[in-house]
């Protein structure tokens, strides 16, 4: 498990802001929580990450779930388990044969 501190996490955690994960020699997974308005967001954190080339930029923020392609780069956001946006979701990410895959679950 990998976590990254939130704009609301107290400092006591001690959380990185952002983690870059290498798995497999195949895969670059960018871990932020994420920042400023949701409008814009993914253009934001394409912008931050695109010199690293990743193949999925996980992000939180928005408190909604998203789990789609953009620029060729998937781009997920579990939601929130408890404060939703319209909905409560999770985000379950597996490597299952070399592959990742990805699923938002609304609870």
């Amino acid at each position: 498990t990998y976590a990254v501190s939130g704009n609301m996490d107290p400092v006591e955690l001690n959380y990185p802001s952002e983690l870059i994960l290498k798995i497999n020699n195949n895969f670059i997974i960018c871990v932020t929580h994420g920042y400023g308005s949701p409008f814009g967001i993914k253009e934001r954190l394409l912008k931050k990450f695109i010199e690293i080339k990743p193949s999925m930029i996980i992000f939180g923020h928005t408190h909604s779930p998203l789990n789609e392609k953009y620029n060729g780069i998937t781009f997920f956001n579990p939601g929130s388990a408890t404060c939703g946006i319209d909905v409560n979701s999770i985000g379950i990410i597996k490597l299952f044969n070399n592959e990742i895959i990805n699923e938002i679950f609304i609870i």
